[in-house]
């Protein structure tokens, strides 16, 4: 089944697709993670849960930053290297970094 992509309020640019999300530029220090298709209750639910996680967790350094919520999406801070599975791949661990 295609997913026909949609531009949610406020966000700029298409950036990636999840397993039910949309992620999307909103300025250049903001992404939207908002759901593939606009009333599906699971995956709003699951965002929902998402959000309630990154507030009960607060500010992390090594938990990127959540800016709130944005109708049935999620304001996220924009990271340029892309998702953690793609950065880590292309910067791997040096022996010193694991040691610490």
């Amino acid at each position: 089944m295609e997913i026909p992509f949609y531009f949610r309020d406020g966000v700029q640019e298409f950036l990636a697709i999840g397993g039910n999300s949309f992620i999307g530029l909103v300025d250049k220090t903001t992404i939207c993670k908002y759901p593939q298709i606009a009333d599906d209750e699971s995956a709003i639910a699951s965002l929902q849960v998402e959000a309630t996680i990154f507030e009960a967790i607060g500010p992390h350094d090594r938990i990127i930053g959540f800016q709130g919520r944005l109708g049935n999406g999620l304001l996220l801070e924009y990271t340029p290297h892309g998702s953690l599975a793609r950065y880590v791949s292309e910067n791997p661990t040096t022996e010193q970094q694991r040691l610490k």
